[in-house]
């Protein structure tokens, strides 16, 4: 963070400064890896921002906290549930600050598990579809 507001990497590695009172553009995209065994999600400031969060660390059950009531159950479902056969999945969530976010997931697995038993770690992608 810096005095002012995130500061973020683009893709090309251009610096881009993000003022913590402005709210993210519709179309926007932020980051976030979730790691299993120490159950810490860290997040992008650009995802920070969309899903309403105060810190970029933050426990699963925190994460969940700040989806809307509604949609939580299927946060936790669709977040460590069963993926795809490309190891990834998707939903549409409300979030208490009034966002409509499209949340995109790829699941790691332990090398030698076939069976998809043994997560080890999350990605993915938040991206602001609308505010309601």
């Amino acid at each position: 963070m810096t005095a002012r507001g995130a500061t973020l990497f683009s893709s090309d590695e251009k610096i881009i400064s993000l003022h913590p009172n402005i709210t993210p553009l519709v179309g926007a995209i932020g980051r976030f890896k979730f790691s299993i065994e120490s159950g810490v999600s860290t997040c992008d400031p650009l995802d920070q921002r969309i899903i309403g969060a105060i810190s970029d660390r933050m426990l699963h059950d925190e994460v969940a906290d700040l989806v809307d009531d509604k949609d939580r159950q299927k946060f936790l479902d669709v977040s460590l549930g069963t993926p795809d056969e490309t190891n990834c999945a998707s939903t549409i969530l409300r979030f208490k600050n009034g966002n409509v976010v499209k949340d995109t997931y790829k699941f790691s697995y332990h090398a030698e598990d076939y069976a998809q038993r043994s997560l080890v770690a999350v990605e993915g992608t938040t991206e602001l579809i609308g505010i309601h």
